[in-house]
């Protein structure tokens, strides 16, 4: 009878155990959608400061958004400039920085997913096709693997930036 009943309990502790594992993971997954965020209905000043780490330089006149943030994340923006070249130092002397230009990144460009192509298109990413003379710079994430990385496509003939970053 001991035999069976310590079988038994240790087996339900097991039980018990990789079930509270499961509850958790499930509880986790649940709070992680709930606070997914949908970067387009955030202040866009905030989302370019979650992104760069730095607010938005006197020379970016308009940003426009699209993508979602919770454990990881996809973020699409356009920026309309004054000025290119201070617009692209601002972001070099950033904490984050800016690398490029670089012009083999085309080359590396990957075609968007479906979900991908949504928030493109709210913000007019696929304008980037007519861009004549494009540069390339790329933002790498933060010491450590974490953060926000990206590239950058520079449309200077239109005093556009066109910024696409995952979340990592």
């Amino acid at each position: 009878y001991n035999k069976v009943m310590r079988r038994f309990s240790k087996g339900t502790v097991l039980g018990c155990a990789v079930a509270m594992v499961m509850v958790l993971s499930v509880g986790w997954s649940l709070r992680s959608l709930l606070h997914s965020v949908d970067l387009s209905s955030e202040p866009t000043q905030k989302v370019f400061v979650q992104v760069f780490d730095v607010p938005p330089s006197p020379s970016i006149a308009a940003i426009r958004v699209a993508g979602y943030a919770a454990m990881s994340g996809e973020v699409w923006m356009r920026l309309q400039v004054n000025d290119v070249d201070a617009a692209l130092l601002d972001l070099k002397h950033s904490k984050r920085g800016l690398i490029g230009p670089d012009k083999d990144y085309a080359d590396s460009m990957l075609p968007p997913t479906p979900t991908f192509q949504k928030y493109m298109h709210t913000v007019g990413w696929e304008d980037v096709k007519q861009v004549k003379s494009p540069e390339y710079y790329a933002f790498p994430q933060e010491f450590g693997g974490k953060g926000w990385r990206g590239a950058i496509v520079v449309d200077r003939q239109r005093k556009l930036l066109f910024v696409e970053a995952g979340l990592f």
